[in-house]
């Protein structure tokens, strides 16, 4: 599988570490000169100095003939770019976004990003399901835990080991995933 990363941080940084050690082809884009010069003593030349939001650049990377475009810069802004592109002018099957707004994150996928990563959502999620509810006062209609958010439910952590399906306890899972919640 080809996957392109922009953003060379450590996020993107131990991402394409781990794909390419799983043996995938990775290119990591990255702005940065001296992150480029550093990440590239590393991985070796799989790392590039470009604007992943620009569209030359990512014709350059071979979004084309990429499988996934994941974006992972620091600036939501360019994160929905970069996918916008590769979906929209290179046809690329999956785009992935970190989200550093998680006001952000259902105009992300609204625009056509096929997953998002907030891990500020993410992080409330886990401590909504640490925290106990409480009993119900009368003039409430409804329970409510830290990180409930009516209709703006983070998701669920979820098993990606094969053969296991379903919302699971985090506790229970060698494996996890955020699997946000669908239908938004």
């Amino acid at each position: 599988m080809y996957v392109i990363v922009v953003g060379a941080g450590k996020v993107g940084y131990y991402l394409a570490k781990t794909l390419l050690m799983e043996d995938h082809e990775v290119l990591l884009i990255e702005r940065d000169v001296s992150k480029v010069e550093y990440y590239a003593e590393r991985l070796g030349a799989v790392v590039i100095r470009g604007d992943g939001a620009e569209a030359s650049v990512l014709e350059q990377a071979g979004a084309a003939r990429a499988d996934v475009v994941v974006a992972v810069t620091g600036e939501d802004e360019d994160n929905l770019v970069v996918c916008q592109v590769a979906k929209n002018r290179f046809k690329v099957g999956r785009t992935i976004a970190r989200v550093n707004n998680p006001k952000n994150e259902q105009l992300f996928r609204l625009l056509g990003v096929d997953v998002t990563v907030s891990q500020t959502n993410f992080i409330l999620n886990l401590i909504g399901q640490a925290i106990p509810e409480r009993s119900t006062p009368s003039h409430e209609s409804s329970p409510r835990r830290f990180g409930d958010r009516g209709s703006d439910d983070f998701g669920a952590i979820t098993s990606c080991e094969p053969g296991r399906r379903g919302a699971q306890p985090a506790g229970q899972l060698r494996h996890c995933c955020y699997r946000p919640w669908s239908g938004r």
